[in-house]
């Protein structure tokens, strides 16, 4: 498990902060992101699943979603095309981007969200946030709502406070 500060004064704001999609509202759902998806950084894989459909990384972006933002969204924003690629150059080395590089899936799970066109909630309550990503980053079924939230809402909670 990673101190939540720290991800988020290491990983988080930095990504933000160097892409200009940074505001407080972003910073404290993609931290809640990282507490409930991989319980704080304790998973760099979704488990109970197999791994060649396994959501990967802190943020458990899934590859088809990471290729479809690749493909339908920075192939045609320069600007945000440049960002991944130097973020991808900060692990060179990495055979797997999303579980081995946290700035470069901080990045992605940034673009899930940005290209979303109902925004962030401002001023948000940790239930809106966790709405907000139900709707928006989520992909279990309606039937799982009030369960799914109320998971993300402990496990923020729990992990941050």
């Amino acid at each position: 498990m990673i101190d939540a500060n720290f991800f988020l004064q290491v990983v988080i704001r930095p990504v933000l902060l160097a892409t200009g999609t940074h505001s407080a509202d972003a910073e404290r759902l993609l931290l809640a992101i990282v507490a409930h998806e991989s319980d704080m950084g304790r998973y760099s894989i979704q488990q109970g699943i197999s791994e060649s459909r396994a959501a990967q990384g802190f943020f458990m972006v899934e590859k088809p979603t990471e290729a479809d933002i690749w493909e339908t969204y920075l192939s045609r924003k320069p600007t945000f095309h440049g960002h991944a690629i130097e973020f991808l150059k900060l692990c060179p080395n990495a055979t797997e981007p999303l579980r081995q590089n946290p700035f470069y899936a901080c990045f992605m799970a940034r673009m899930k969200l940005w290209r979303e066109p109902t925004s962030i909630p401002k001023d948000a309550t940790i239930e809106q946030l966790a709405e907000y990503w139900f709707d928006f980053y989520n992909g279990s079924p309606e039937s799982e709502r009030a369960q799914k939230v109320a998971e993300f809402i402990n496990d923020y909670k729990t992990f941050v406070g």
